[in-house]
């Protein structure tokens, strides 16, 4: 438990490995996901073969697709934690009193995942795709400094990573029908114009206090909605 974390490898030849990812840090609507994957040398052709790779440069039926075969074949091998938006926001507001941030947040969530992925399988190192300063995920990862980190950009390039950033995408997209279908009504992704004016809508049929229920709230997206006689 006294080795320190390796965060100065450029690469890796590990034959067990951890690799996680989040969907969801961008959107105003919805969850901030994380997703851990251990994935095994042997695995290797099997994740191929499925199509495995960054969730960025898959259609969302393709997402879909290969997650659930992912589920299918090596479903004791994932971890996930889905903040819905009114835990994140209840979660968020206790890291900015204690003067954290989202990447505190963040480094939490995947510290989690990867104790979690720990507790039921031996591996000999994680990746982490790289979201903040380095000290930021270490300090998060203080309970399992025994494990050589990869903290790393462009982390989707790790077969690992990138199967936990398919897994990621998925459970954001998941959660996002299961919103708009308990809603009715279609929740856009991104903070751009059509976020906001969806934010609108939904403001004057819930009210604002319903937003902590949809969405992050320290989003300058939600400050931005003033309508008169809303509350």
């Amino acid at each position: 438990f006294n080795q320190p974390i390796d965060l100065t490898a450029k690469d890796h030849n590990w034959k067990i490995w951890a690799g996680t990812d989040e969907s969801g840090k961008g959107d105003f609507f919805g969850p901030l996901v994380v997703c851990g994957f251990i994935c095994k040398t042997p695995m290797l052709s099997t994740l191929k073969k499925i199509g495995v790779k960054d969730s960025k440069l898959l259609k969302d039926k393709d997402i879909v697709y290969i997650a659930n075969q992912l589920y299918a074949k090596f479903s004791p091998f994932i971890e996930s934690i889905v903040l819905m938006p009114e835990k994140y926001n209840k979660l968020y507001e206790k890291f900015r009193s204690q003067n954290q941030k989202l990447n505190e947040l963040l480094a939490w969530m995947h510290a989690r995942v990867i104790l979690n992925l720990h507790e039921k399988h031996n591996f000999e190192g994680a990746v982490v795709d790289k979201f903040s300063n380095d000290n930021t995920l270490k300090s998060s990862l203080k309970d399992i400094n025994q494990i050589k980190l990869l903290h790393k950009f462009k982390g989707e390039e790790d077969v690992a990573v990138a199967a936990a950033s398919v897994l990621a995408r998925y459970l954001f997209l998941k959660s996002m029908s299961e919103m708009e279908k308990k809603y009715e009504m279609i929740f856009p992704k991104g903070a751009g114009k059509n976020v906001k004016s969806a934010a609108e809508n939904f403001v004057r049929v819930f009210g604002k206090a319903k937003l902590r229920n949809v969405s992050k709230i320290h989003f300058k997206t939600y400050d931005d909605i003033k309508l008169d006689g809303v509350k």
